[in-house]
Formats: structure tokens, C-alpha cells, sequence
């Protein structure tokens, strides 16, 4: 089927995106004294964590609870 064919598409995003966020978490502060900031940077690991959790879930993949 064309789905099938095509999941290639859906790895290849979430491992970049996971590549990406792995970069981020390293190389940023997350947690900090700046109370909008980290709002912001623990908004958007957040935001990524359920894009991937989605992905995963649609590949049939169970997302780990924590690493």
C-alpha cells in the first residue's frame, strides 16, 4: 500500500527531529533562573516529545516513559 511505501518518510522526520532535540537539550539550559525562558525551551522540548510520542504511535512503536 501507499502508507506502507511511504513510512520511510515519518522515521526519517522523527529522527531528525529527535537529533535535533538531543543537540538542544545538550547544548541549552532548560531549567535556569530565567522564569519566560525556560517556559519557553520547556515548552518547546515538551512540544517535541508529544510530536514524537505521535510518530512513534503511529508506527506502532511504544515511546519510552523516560531514559
Amino acid at each position: 500500500s501507499v502508507e506502507a511505501e511511504t513510512l520511510h518518510y515519518l522515521c526519517d522526520y522523527l529522527q531528525n527531529l529527535a537529533d535535533k532535540v538531543n543537540s538542544y537539550y545538550g547544548a541549552e539550559r532548560i531549567l535556569g533562573d530565567d522564569k519566560e525562558g525556560q517556559f519557553q525551551r520547556l515548552t518547546l522540548v515538551l512540544a517535541a516529545a508529544f510530536v514524537l510520542q505521535a510518530g512513534l504511535k503511529i508506527l506502532g512503536i511504544q515511546a519510552p516513559t523516560e531514559l
